[in-house]
């Protein structure tokens, strides 16, 4: 049986003409939202993570593909529809850190573009653009070689399609589009990482909250053939993430999700974090770091919230309140599920894998926008108009600000290798793959000339059976030296720090 829909030649009178799709309109969204978000990709070292994704990607063919994921293991293993496009965008674009970076935006542009149709007002259609552009959450993974941007996109589109099925008056051309959406996106999602497997299920419990029954019944007659392959598809995504888990795969658990990290998964999420101190100061120093930059985090944390609280209105204005309560619910369950893991389990939840939740601050924050500027006078566009240039800042000094560079391995590969030119004994402590990805020839056994020794997590009997050091390599001692040996190596035979990078000392007798 083929699956048929009706196609009107016009809009039919129930439905407003800026509901119906406009192509010019849909263009110029996706080409200004691509020039803006481009300027979030950057040529800075690739760090731990990103080295993993351009290790398997990099690979000739896809058994040494499947073969490097499977040796990096951990949370890389549960990213399979990241990982494998990123294998595919590897062979057309190259693995330059700028390569892989902008593979994100394949994804991220076109679902803002999705999202920001899904409002049928000019003016918050631009709030959604405005909101998006302007928030250092989506320009600081928008410029990483993780899933996040991908995910980001897949949840705009599925946020879009369930805002147009739950509210709009449709006609059936327009369902079917709306639904094919909803189910790309449910697949994208699952597919990106396990992760994105927990907030789908948010989301088809929003879908059965939002969408009225009757046309629930609808969407079931003129699409069951694509609602039976894509639950198909997923159980087979199901299979395998069981099976990663049996296996092992898990993610890092260099730490414990404490109520400090709840409160940086909102800090990171509403765009504070460009405001403040770098990632790996907070890491390394704890909340004393955030003293310098209070005045600049409190003056936009007011803004956020007016903005906030205007946009709670309109939504309650626009749903009646129970459903609001209920698909509150439906959105928080996912997130409490990620809670409850990190604090029973050695793992610490982060901003990013809140990434599928974005949306819903967009479209408040949209709402909070187009309210205040429409109806608030002087006093609301005042609030606009610094809501927007503090978020902007936020941005650009998370594009450009020393203090928030990532891990650089690029520069610590190059003085490993200007050491092992000039014929000294090298260990590296921190990440293989970003040593390889920048050419830094490893080791295991110490026994090549010219080639560097990893040392990870090591004991001190293994070190004690390696040939002293002319130079040690040292980064994040909490994932890659968490017993302390190569710190009290370092210690008893009086090693000065040479150099410094972000994330890495050098060391030298």
């Amino acid at each position: 049986m083929q699956e048929t829909t009706e196609t009107p030649a016009r809009p039919s009178p129930g439905i407003p003409e800026s509901f119906v799709p406009c192509p010019r309109r849909e263009v110029a969204l996706l080409c200004g939202l691509a020039l803006v978000l481009i300027l979030a990709v950057n040529r800075q070292s690739l760090w731990i993570d990103e080295a993993n994704t351009a290790a398997s990607s990099s690979q000739g063919s896809l058994a040494d593909w499947w073969r490097t994921l499977n040796e990096i293991g951990g949370s890389d293993l549960q990213m399979p529809g990241y990982m494998l496009y990123m294998w595919g965008w590897v062979k057309v674009a190259g693995n330059s850190e700028w390569a892989l970076r902008a593979a994100g935006l394949i994804w991220l542009v076109p679902g803002l573009v999705a999202m920001a149709s899904g409002f049928s007002r000019p003016i918050r259609r631009a709030g959604v653009m405005l909101v998006a552009v302007s928030n250092a959450f989506v320009w600081y993974y928008a410029g990483e070689a993780r899933p996040y941007a991908m995910q980001l996109g897949a949840s705009c589109l599925i946020f879009a399609a369930l805002h147009r099925l739950g509210r709009d008056e449709l006609s059936r051309r327009q369902q079917s589009l709306w639904l094919s959406g909803f189910l790309f996106g449910l697949v994208i999602l699952c597919g990106s990482s396990l992760l994105g497997v927990i907030w789908s299920i948010g989301a088809v419990a929003a879908a059965f909250i939002l969408i009225p029954r009757r046309r629930l019944l609808d969407l079931w007659k003129i699409g069951w053939l694509r609602l039976a392959e894509t639950g198909l598809l997923l159980l087979a995504l199901g299979i395998y993430y069981l099976w990663t888990l049996s296996v092992g795969a898990r993610a890092s658990g260099v730490a414990q999700t404490d109520w400090k990290t709840v409160v940086f998964v909102f800090y990171e999420q509403l765009g504070l974090a460009g405001l403040g101190p770098g990632r790996l100061e907070l890491r390394q120093a704890g909340l004393e770091t955030l003293h310098p930059y209070v005045l600049a985090l409190t003056a936009y944390f007011l803004l956020l919230t007016i903005v906030a609280i205007s946009g709670v209105r309109q939504a309650l204005s626009l749903w009646p309140g129970k459903r609001v309560c209920a698909i509150a619910l439906a959105v928080a369950l996912p997130g409490l599920m990620l809670l409850g893991v990190g604090f029973a389990t050695h793992f610490r939840v982060l901003g990013r894998h809140f990434t599928p939740l974005m949306p819903i601050w967009f479209g408040l924050l949209a709402l909070g926008l187009a309210a205040l500027w429409g109806r608030a006078g002087w006093m609301g566009k005042a609030a606009v108009a610094s809501y927007m240039i503090l978020s902007l800042c936020s941005c650009l000094s998370i594009r450009l600000a020393v203090r928030h560079e990532r891990d650089d391995y690029r520069d610590a590969a190059q003085y490993a290798k200007l050491a092992l030119r000039q014929n000294q004994a090298v260990w590296w402590n921190g990440s293989t793959e970003g040593a390889r990805y920048y050419e830094v020839p490893l080791d295991g056994d110490g026994k090549e000339k010219n080639s560097a020794v990893p040392i990870i997590n090591p004991s001190a009997e293994s070190i004690a059976r390696l040939k002293k050091p002319g130079v040690i390599i040292v980064s994040k001692p909490d994932i890659f030296d968490s017993a302390g040996a190569l710190a009290d190596y370092l210690a008893r035979n009086h090693y000065r720090a040479a150099a410094k990078f972000p994330a890495f000392t050098i060391w030298q007798e």
